[in-house]
């Protein structure tokens, strides 16, 4: 069976993009929503006897112990695996740069480092109907694929139970140490208030994923199953298709 390389979309909030773009993260976890009965088994690329939908697809394989014979439960990767891209999205604003003269620039602009990319021609039309309903900024879900400025290929891929983290894997995750006031050591990330430091990474990061995720049931305390995606930026790619 032919090897697909797979793009997929990486959601990542305004610290994380910083984060990426300073080459301080190069893991992310996210909540894994899969079946897990039983005990985890594997990561692997299954290439027959699933659905069309899960064959040549990165995933996760739980083994349940029954009577009758093991039981195996795969849970195909949103994330892709290793070989895989990834585009991140991330909070944007359609914005007219005003160029004196010259007029009018269409841009995308993105507020966690106040940096831009120009909006190709052909995306014009679409530019002006989101430029007509104000230039607040949009949620990442909403950023098209062509204007993502963050790729990224999957080096690695597990899973595992969130507490599972390590001060290595939270320090890839972005968290990183400063020197606060009256010289005390903490960490946390940039958009962390001062108040919010932390004494080791892994508390930086479990007060960051509680913030994220502790409302939606996934909470630190809960210990959730995670994938952990461990990734490299690179250049986009030219085979990349727009949408």
């Amino acid at each position: 069976m032919e090897i697909i390389i797979r793009e997929s979309p990486l959601p990542f909030s305004p610290p994380m993009v910083v984060a990426t773009l300073n080459e301080l993260k190069n893991q992310t976890r996210r909540v894994f929503k899969g079946n897990t009965s039983g005990e985890f088994e594997s990561i692997c690329r299954v290439t027959k006897g699933l659905p069309k939908n899960q064959l040549n697809r990165w995933g996760a394989m739980f083994r349940e112990d029954c009577p009758s014979g093991p039981i195996r439960h795969f849970t195909p990767s949103p994330y892709g695996g290793p070989g895989d891209f990834l585009y991140v999205r991330e909070m944007w604003k359609p914005y007219l740069n005003d160029q004196g003269s010259e007029g009018f620039t269409r841009i995308i602009l993105f507020p966690a480092d106040n940096e831009s990319i120009p909006v190709p021609e052909q995306y014009y039309g679409w530019f002006d109907d989101k430029e007509k309903l104000g230039y607040h900024g949009r949620p990442s879900i909403h950023l098209p694929k062509w204007a993502s400025r963050i790729w990224l290929r999957v080096k690695g891929l597990r899973v595992e139970r969130l507490q599972d983290i390590t001060e290595t894997d939270a320090v890839a995750e972005g968290i990183q140490a400063y020197v606060y006031e009256y010289g005390s050591l903490g960490y946390g990330t940039q958009k962390l208030a001062l108040g919010a430091m932390h004494h080791n990474a892994v508390g930086a990061f479990s007060f960051l994923w509680d913030l994220i995720n502790g409302s939606r049931g996934y909470g630190w305390d809960e210990n959730p199953w995670v994938w952990v995606v461990e990734f490299e930026r690179v250049d986009r790619p030219q085979t990349a298709k727009e949408a």
